[in-house]
């Protein structure tokens, strides 16, 4: 697979793509497509030579009694279809990371919590094809996940993916000499405030992810003390709404399944 299939969509799937195996609106899974094999899931058995068609045609199973169908991997669909191998971001809060650091094509940034990945998809989504994002994870065994997720979906010369802790090594890197953006969701970010500032080109964004008051209250201190400036701190809140068909056959509106409340705070500041 190609980055290029993972940010401008699929159109037909072809043996060692990644898709997303759509069963249903709740359950979403990623899939490689390896002729010979066979998918078992709830709703049947599928060869996956079958699967190699125009992406999101209707699959049957052997039976011809259920279907499925293949969509074009996405950042969106692949964090609602992610592992959690941590607490991970959702679109409210990547929307407004992506949208604040001014992520675009060419930018090089740095990540400092790789977690599950989820906001590094949508990062190098934006910076493709001439950017780089260089993501740290203090945990060597999610650092090795997430590595092979970038290679299984293409995105390997776009990004580097190191096993790292970043408060004892720091952000400095042979593979660049400043940056344009930095996003820190580490549980002490304030210790790499100062740093941060070194790091970052002219004009650059430092964002903070931070689930506490008291610990945003330490980084805006750290990011005034060492010469930033415009810092603000937001809260982003979204809550999804769905349709459903009553007795009187009205539409009326309920909380979708997947709202969440408070996830944390971004700070953001600039050089």
């Amino acid at each position: 697979m190609q980055a290029s299939d993972f940010v401008f969509a699929l159109r037909q799937v072809s043996a060692k793509n990644t898709v997303m195996v759509y069963e249903n609106f709740s359950s979403i899974k990623p899939l490689q497509i390896e002729p010979g094999k066979i998918l078992n899931n709830r709703y049947g058995q599928f060869h996956h030579e079958a699967l190699i068609k125009d992406i999101s045609s209707k699959v049957l199973d052997l039976k011809g009694q259920s279907f499925i169908r293949c969509l074009s991997p996405t950042p969106e669909l692949w964090t609602k279809a992610l592992h959690m191998r941590t607490q991970i971001l959702y679109r409210p809060d990547i929307s407004m990371i992506v949208g604040s650091l001014n992520i675009k094509p060419g930018s090089i940034v740095i990540e400092a919590g790789t977690g599950s990945a989820s906001l590094s998809m949508a990062l190098i989504r934006a910076l493709v094809p001439s950017g780089k994002l260089f993501t740290f994870e203090f945990n060597e065994t999610r650092a090795q996940q997430a590595k092979d997720e970038f290679e299984s979906l293409g995105l390997s010369p776009n990004v580097v993916s190191e096993h790292r802790d970043v408060i004892e090594k720091g952000l400095k890197h042979e593979g660049y000499t400043s940056v344009n953006a930095i996003f820190l969701d580490l549980p002490n970010p304030w210790e790499l405030v100062k740093e941060a500032y070194e790091v970052l080109a002219p004009s650059g964004t430092l964002c903070t992810f931070s689930p506490c008051i008291e610990q945003v209250q330490r980084n805006c201190e750290a990011m005034e003390k060492h010469g930033f400036g415009y810092i603000r701190t937001i809260e982003t809140l979204s809550r999804p709404l769905t349709i459903k068909k009553t007795e009187q056959k009205l539409g009326i509106y309920h909380d979708a399944p997947e709202e969440r409340l408070h996830t944390g705070y971004l700070t953001f500041a600039h050089k």
